[in-house]
């Protein structure tokens, strides 16, 4: 379910930093019973990206322990929207990470995680 959540989003290199985003279009399938998008199909796209960008920089074992999200406004049907994941701290257990939801209107969601580091032995 999930990977069919994130099939219509392509990653998006942002600059010379290795900064990289993620975008794609809302379809009528993500929508709640408003006519905007689910809740928990944003918080799952939020999650993706997070994991996406645990998986770059070689942490492949990871649990999310714990995510406080922030709903703006909400994201309309069919459009497009931009998912920017960024890495707040990383250690050699844990990882801390936000997740900005951007649609034309602007900043329309907000994630902070922590992300626990599995070190294989």
């Amino acid at each position: 379910f999930d990977d069919l959540i994130g099939a219509g989003f392509e990653k998006l290199l942002k600059g010379p930093g290795g900064d990289w985003s993620c975008k794609g279009r809302i379809t009528p399938q993500m929508s709640g019973s408003l006519g905007t998008i689910s809740e928990g199909v944003l918080v799952t796209l939020m999650t993706q990206a997070a994991r996406s960008l645990i998986r770059e920089l070689g942490k492949h074992d990871h649990v999310i322990e714990s995510m406080t999200s922030y709903f703006v406004r909400p994201v309309q049907l069919e459009s497009e929207v931009v998912i920017v994941p960024r890495l707040l701290e990383l250690s050699r257990k844990s990882a801390k990470l936000e997740v900005e939801v951007d649609d034309p209107g602007g900043l329309a969601a907000k994630a902070m995680l922590t992300v626990q580091l599995i070190d294989p032995y």
